[in-house]
């Protein structure tokens, strides 16, 4: 391609690719999506990875019915593994929406400024619980029951939010700390105190986490760069320090660790095997830490304290800011 990334550069660049060169850029790049997993198990993946180039059609439709073939696999392994106790399976609205934009855009200029707002702010409340109604209903559908814990798109939060997802027989959802920050009015962090525990909603029918901003950031931004040795023993210290902080008798500290899934494993060298296996057996090694899904330790140790308001916000910036307030969002709502 060359360095130079204008259009009419790129477009030029094209011309002199030749159609089995093209062939080897779709398989590499397939291949880049094939985790640590998919090497192990399929001889398929192994061999054209270890092939490099000059793939034939013959082995890149080899390779895509691969990854169909394990696509298939996910629902079922999911499902097993919510089975025997070993995750706890949630889900989302479905289309995605910014549940508070929905209930009551007004909302967004507690952090937004009122004049990039549209002109017409929505009040939508039924569009957002249809909306999380058809996720609620095709997790059912899909794993046989209804999830007990709700991720809000984008940890975006709001009352009328968290009053509509309790309407619908939700139990727990999540945001960030940074949102929980905003709600107590500081620029700090939230003391350990008040981030590694549960919450309960206004109303009391919903349970608040939320999680660790730096250590899901550790994931997703730092710990790609070491060795998967000292990513692990670092992201140990980490919680071994947090449980440090907790008085006797008190509850056990609940870190949650929330971040997009499947963003940071390509910038690790081995898709994230290596930083992911040294971390578990780190935790299966320590008496002082265990693996929990949330609806097992809010019935273990349901929240003590109540939030009479939550700061409107998501997981970016305790803000709105990335949906709305922007001239070309102002014009899209509008």
């Amino acid at each position: 391609r060359g360095p130079d990334r204008k259009l009419e550069a790129i477009d030029r660049a094209c011309r002199f690719f030749r159609t089995d060169e093209y062939r080897d850029l779709q398989v590499l790049f397939n291949l880049a999506w094939c985790g640590f997993a998919l090497d192990a198990e399929y001889e398929v993946v192994r061999a054209l990875r270890a092939k490099g180039r000059d793939y034939t059609e013959d082995e890149k439709r080899a390779l895509l019915e691969t990854m169909r073939a394990a696509v298939r696999r996910v629902v079922g392994l999911y499902a097993d593994a919510a089975a025997h106790g070993r995750a706890e399976l949630t889900c989302s609205p479905f289309y995605h929406p910014i549940l508070p934009l929905l209930c009551r855009m007004s909302d967004a200029a507690r952090s937004v400024p009122a004049s990039r707002l549209p002109e017409k702010l929505w009040t939508e409340p039924e569009e957002a619980r249809r909306q999380l109604r058809y996720g609620l209903d095709f997790h059912e559908r899909t794993f046989g029951a209804l999830p007990r814990g709700l991720w809000p798109p984008e940890g975006a939060i709001s009352d009328a939010a968290l009053a509509l997802i309790a309407a619908e027989g939700v139990r727990w959802a999540a945001s960030d700390e940074e949102v929980l920050a905003a709600g107590f009015e500081r620029d700090t962090r939230p003391a350990p105190h008040e981030l590694y525990r549960p919450w309960q909603a206004a109303d009391g029918r919903l349970s608040l986490i939320f999680r660790d901003h730096h250590l899901a950031d550790l994931i997703g931004f730092v710990s790609r760069d070491w060795s998967a040795a000292d990513a692990a023993a670092d992201f140990l210290a980490h919680l071994r320090r947090v449980a440090a902080t907790v008085a006797p008798g008190q509850p056990p500290p609940l870190i949650s660790v929330i971040l997009d899934g499947e963003n940071p494993w390509g910038w690790y060298r081995d898709a994230g095997e290596g930083f992911l296996r040294a971390l578990y057996q780190g935790i299966e090694a320590d008496p002082t830490l265990t693996t929990v899904t949330v609806s097992d330790y809010l019935e273990q140790y349901p929240p003590q304290q109540s939030l009479t308001s939550v700061f409107p916000g998501s997981w970016v910036h305790h803000s709105f800011s990335t949906w709305i307030g922007g001239a070309e969002h102002r014009r899209a709502w509008n």
